[in-house]
């Protein structure tokens, strides 16, 4: 699922090397969505960087647009005051299978998140702004 839907500049090269990055997260949480065969058809991991709550969230196709990603998100909000996560703020990019990835950010403000645009991740794998949901 991460290789068909997040850009293809963040694939990793084995499971090795993502079960390396799944280790290196620190206090994780994960979230899955499993459909009536048992298959992962969507993904949340919270974790904690700098002393504050992060997410990811990876939903197969066949789910999005359907309120799971929504679902998801007020599950981790119920649990924290404050959840971060870097969202690719533009549609240059492609999956692996050559379509276009599109940017998740109007989903992210949707849900009551705001824009930190001063605050960037700029990589050569990856450009990403910061987004922030903060309880009120």
């Amino acid at each position: 699922m991460w290789h068909d839907q997040y850009p293809e500049t963040l694939a990793y090269k084995s499971m090795q090397s993502f079960e390396d990055y799944l280790i290196s997260l620190k206090n994780p949480q994960h979230t899955l969505v499993i459909d009536e065969d048992g298959d992962v058809k969507g993904w949340l991991a919270k974790m904690i960087r700098d002393k504050k709550d992060w997410i990811a969230i990876i939903l197969d196709k066949s789910i999005q647009f359907q309120g799971y990603g929504s679902k998801l998100l007020d599950r981790i909000k119920a649990q924290s005051d404050e959840i971060n996560a870097w969202v690719v703020d533009h549609d240059n990019y492609k999956k692996a299978d050559g379509s276009n990835y599109h940017s998740p950010l109007n989903f992210y403000i949707k849900n009551g998140f705001k824009v930190i645009p001063e605050e960037r991740l700029e990589k050569t794998k990856i450009t990403a702004v910061k987004i922030q949901w903060q309880k009120k």
